[in-house]
């Protein structure tokens, strides 16, 4: 295994944590994620987006949402611009903007996260890191707390090998690792606060929809299984050192 360490990213650690520090232009993304009312005219569904927690949360059937609903994606909302750390914390690993509604920034993401061009950042062979205008260490070329490999296994039966990471660590120690596999998809992980895995982002288009997340610990080594996924990843990658 290959780990590639830095601090928190300016971005993830915004959405996450409280608008109200990033500067925001917009004066409903000020309030912090629990402050924050949703307007009317949302559905909203879950506690947070892409973990429990986050600012963003899925957004069901409306007037305001109609047009953008698909079953092959997940529309997700975010308070404020889509400039926005909220907004900018999806987009940076996978969706699109398709419109703004009431304060409100509406991002379609992909049930396959490659079903489009440039809808992944690549996550590059380790480089040296650099900082970004704020002093932030980040990984060159990603927005990354760390990337890296794990060992992985797609397929029932198949032997693992090893599958290119890249982690977005929260300020409230959550933290999302998205694996990216051999010759293309990818699967995003969520873990909590404590670093234990609790989702994924499931899809009908790969035949996650009904896959179950397992897991188990061995030393410092969570042992996941999604369906036939299999991934072995370190507590480091969650949590850094």
């Amino acid at each position: 295994m290959i780990v590639r360490k830095s601090f928190l990213p300016f971005l993830a650690a915004c959405a996450i944590a409280s608008l109200s520090a990033c500067g925001s232009g917009s004066p409903d993304a000020k309030k912090s994620a629990n402050e924050f009312v949703w307007p009317a005219s949302f559905v909203t569904v879950g506690d947070g987006y892409p973990a429990p927690g986050a600012p963003c949360r899925r957004v069901g059937e409306s007037a305001a949402t109609s047009n953008f609903l698909d079953d092959s994606a997940t529309l997700v909302g975010c308070p404020g611009r889509p400039g926005d750390p909220a907004a900018t914390a999806i987009t940076t690993i996978a969706g699109q903007v398709v419109d703004e509604v009431d304060g409100i920034t509406l991002i379609s993401v992909p049930a396959a996260h490659n079903a489009a061009p440039g809808m992944t950042p690549p996550v590059p062979a380790p480089a040296d890191e650099v900082s970004d205008e704020r002093g932030d260490a980040l990984v060159a070329g990603t927005n990354f707390n760390a990337t890296g490999t794990v060992p992985c296994a797609r397929n029932a039966g198949q032997p693992t090998t090893e599958c290119r990471f890249g982690v977005v660590r929260a300020a409230d120690g959550s933290a999302t690792v998205t694996i990216f596999w051999p010759g293309g998809g990818q699967r995003a992980i969520f873990f909590d606060t404590a670093g234990k895995p609790i989702g994924f982002d499931a899809s009908q288009a790969d035949g996650s929809a009904k896959a179950q997340l397992k897991s188990r610990r061995d030393a410092d080594l969570n042992l996941i299984s999604i369906g036939t996924e299999r991934y072995e990843i370190p507590d480091v990658v969650v949590v850094g050192d």
